[in-house]
């Protein structure tokens, strides 16, 4: 199902692209390859999406009342056991501060013990992984609820960006799914960029800004400015790429305005026929025969036709469909996955909206109760049999005959 790879664009060019063009064209496709040797953090915009589901924000999660104690730490407990003579079995101390020494050497272990005069023998015991004892732990009262920041995809991508001089891409998968302006919010400005860098760096929220403290502070970039490293201020670096993908059917849905669009570069996916791996034409076929002799429907073909006769109701390459708008099996796309994919979003993403251009694609031929022969309008359910379960293959095929054998009239050719 592979597409060409696309040339890269020079800096900056690149940093910020929107992929857009009909369903089925391979927008996601052509990005994933482009990436894939990238480190990539992946999110899609939905109707709900908004700034903390993008970038980050205080939510409650469970935490257990023990934390993880440094060698010096685990020292003083264990000599103020010893000190005050409380009885405290050697394996239940192991069980209880089983996180913090897990990872310790047996001979750290042992110098921790012989600190507090505990005898060899007190050697923390193991078995199958875990310490003896380890069912002191992970009880429901060893718990609360406590409030943490949870970074989200945003901020998963500029910290990676910041911690690191390899590229990063942040992918947004169906951009215009969401309110931007709302997701986005202060970022907004951080799309302007110079060299690849923020020209005009954005004040952090206070808890954004405490998270990045934390995670910033190890960083081995020289070039990360101060107020950047302290959270107080967020900018872009130029190793962090921000790539889209917009289907241009579903425009309708969130529109994106236009000092949003300029911080984009704009790549159009043309409807193509597709190709393998090897850049071999797939030759799709579909489960619909065209004539006596069985011969299959060209899946390319009636893609050019569908989109013909698409492009003469709505004006527009908007509700097009592109090769990949569903998937073969074994090179055949069966009645079932045409009827419901392909014939669905005709019937109600295209013909519902536009109108029906052509009465005579939307008409069957159909006996009434007296046997004598009718003319009715054609409905989507009229694509199956009476149970409902199976499709009725002989008026799929008149469909499909009728829209392969039309032509624009007079007039609209003229």
């Amino acid at each position: 199902e592979t597409l060409e790879k696309c040339t890269r664009l020079s800096l900056p060019e690149q940093m910020q692209i929107i992929y857009y063009g009909c369903p089925g064209t391979g927008k996601s496709h052509i990005v994933k390859k482009q990436t894939e040797r990238e480190s990539v953090v992946r999110t899609t915009f939905h109707p709900d999406s908004d700034y903390s589901t993008f970038v980050g924000a205080y939510k409650p999660t469970m935490k257990s009342l023990e934390r993880i104690y440094t060698s010096e730490e685990l020292t003083i407990k264990l000599k103020e056991i010893k000190t005050t003579g409380t009885t405290y079995p050697c394996h239940k101390f192991a069980a209880k501060y089983w996180e913090s020494i897990k990872d310790l050497s047996p001979d750290s272990i042992k110098q921790i013990l012989n600190a507090c005069g505990f005898t060899d023998n007190y050697s923390v015991e193991v078995g199958k992984g875990v310490a003896i004892g380890q069912e002191y732990l992970n009880k429901p009262e060893d718990g609360r609820v406590i409030y943490t920041f949870c970074p989200q995809a945003f901020t998963n991508a500029y910290v990676e960006a910041w911690n690191t001089d390899e590229d990063v891409y942040l992918i947004i998968e169906e951009i215009n799914r969401g309110n931007c302006a709302q997701i986005f919010g202060d970022l907004f400005q951080l799309l302007d960029r110079k060299n690849g860098v923020s020209e005009y760096p954005v004040e952090a929220d206070t808890d954004l800004q405490n998270y990045l403290c934390k995670t910033l502070a190890e960083t081995k970039r020289c070039d990360i400015p101060d107020d950047v490293k302290s959270g107080r201020k967020l900018m872009l670096p130029s190793n962090l790429y921000i790539w889209a993908t917009m289907n241009t059917s579903d425009q309708s849905l969130f529109p994106i305005d236009s000092a949003f669009k300029r911080r984009w570069e704009w790549k159009f996916i043309k409807i193509k026929e597709g190709k393998d791996e090897n850049g071999n034409k797939l030759d799709w076929k579909v489960d619909v025969k065209m004539d006596e002799e069985g011969t299959l429907l060209p899946w390319w073909d009636f893609i050019k036709k569908i989109n013909e006769i698409i492009a003469s109701m709505t004006s527009s390459a908007d509700k097009q469909l592109g090769y990949f708008f569903c998937c073969a099996k074994d090179g055949v796309i069966d009645e079932e996955t045409f009827v419901s994919k392909v014939i669905f979003y005709l019937w109600n993403d295209v013909f519902k909206d536009y109108g029906f251009e052509d009465a005579s694609l939307f008409r069957y031929t159909t006996k009434n109760e007296d046997g004598k022969e009718m003319e009715k309008d054609l409905t989507f359910p009229d694509f199956y049999e009476e149970e409902g379960e199976k499709v009725d293959t002989e008026r799929l095929t008149d469909f499909v005959k009728k829209v392969m054998s039309w032509k624009k009239t007079n007039a609209e050719q003229d």
